[in-house]
């Protein structure tokens, strides 16, 4: 069984950032109230299918304009985060916008964490009231 690890948000936010060359992370402002408000597989599953879609629930509508496959990844990841494996996605809307499905064409790779982050700030995703998200990072493994 993989050795389960912390990920803290920020952290691997920045990180991740580092690692593909996005711009860093906005330090947080204002809580908007936007934000995720749940992730499927949850954070730190160990036994997720390779066939799985992650998927994430947002607290208001996100905007498709905003909410792209740029501002919200999933990426495999090695210790210290490092980006090793980037998962091309499409991103699929359900519940007026309150579901973003990340769906990919092949098979997740087994033997690897994955990444999904959500990057906030004025580059990032916001619902369409134009409030930015708050930045998010959850992890799993593909056994």
């Amino acid at each position: 069984m993989a050795a389960r690890r912390s990920l803290p948000v920020l952290i691997g936010l920045s990180l991740l950032a580092t690692a593909t060359g996005c711009p860093e992370e906005e330090p947080p402002g204002e809580d908007t109230g936007f934000r995720v408000a749940a992730v499927v597989p949850v954070d730190g599953d160990e036994a997720t299918v390779e066939s799985a879609n992650p998927e994430l629930r947002v607290s208001a509508y996100a905007d498709p304009t905003t909410c792209t496959e740029q501002t919200v990844r999933l990426v495999g990841v090695a210790e210290g985060n490092t980006v090793v494996r980037e998962v091309e996605t499409t991103l699929a809307f359900s519940d007026n916008g309150r579901k973003i499905r990340l769906e990919h064409s092949d098979p997740l790779a087994r033997g690897y964490w994955y990444m999904i982050t959500v990057r906030s700030g004025s580059q990032g995703c916001t619902d369409t009231n134009q409030r930015m998200i708050a930045p998010f990072a959850s992890s799993f493994f593909v056994p």
